[in-house]
């Protein structure tokens, strides 16, 4: 193993980085040896997949996002591919590896979505003008570090 990092060792860093908070917070993780879309069950049966990036150029926003990846069938609907199965898990949790910052973000939020892109802290240029303004007003904000969403 030369140099650099890789995928899966990220991926695991998340899990286990997740894990820990979870723990932290008194919230008791359970974990799959398998990866079918779902990464930890909690006690209380939430189910939890865990996706983790590190910070990347955006090329649209002149400025740092990170990047999800979702996973997932899409479901053909009148000859588009549109809605996403969700996984059958409850929650995703993105770890945003440099900032530090974790969203919880409800797995119905992201039925249609096929990647989410994520501005913590970052100001950049508005696609639409040359006004800064700070990303983490998107609406992905509202999830940021919600970690009570899971005991709920």
């Amino acid at each position: 193993m030369k140099g650099g990092t890789y995928p899966e060792f990220i991926g695991q860093a998340g899990e286990h980085r997740v894990m820990s908070e979870l723990l932290i917070r008194g919230i008791s993780p359970f974990t799959s040896r398998l990866d079918h879309g779902i990464d930890m069950i909690l006690i209380n049966g939430k189910t939890i997949q865990v996706k983790t990036s590190k910070k990347h150029y955006n090329k649209a926003t002149n400025g740092s996002c990170y990047h999800f990846q979702l996973t997932g069938k899409w479901i053909k609907t009148n000859g588009e591919s549109k809605k996403r199965n969700s996984d059958k898990y409850d929650f995703l949790i993105c770890w945003c590896i440099e900032d530090d910052v974790f969203y919880i973000i409800p797995s119905f939020e992201i039925l249609d979505k096929k990647s989410v892109d994520l501005y913590p802290n970052t100001i950049g240029k508005s696609p639409f003008g040359k006004t800064a303004f700070t990303r983490d007003r998107s609406k992905w904000n509202i999830y940021k570090s919600r970690w009570e969403l899971l005991t709920i």
